[in-house]
């Protein structure tokens, strides 16, 4: 939940089947997506919402 760093994200989705992302934070999120997204895109086990 939150805005999580890239080193938490792999290491969740390396360790779990599914990883469900519940992105909030006003206007910092399109600002973090913007910077993860190009790297997080090839976990095929991760979702962003």
């Amino acid at each position: 939940m939150g805005l999580p760093d890239e080193k938490r994200v792999l290491k969740a989705c390396g360790r779990a089947r599914r990883v469900i992302i519940y992105a909030y934070g006003g206007s910092a999120v399109p600002l973090w997506w913007a910077g993860m997204s190009s790297r997080l895109r090839r976990l095929s086990n991760l979702s962003v919402l």
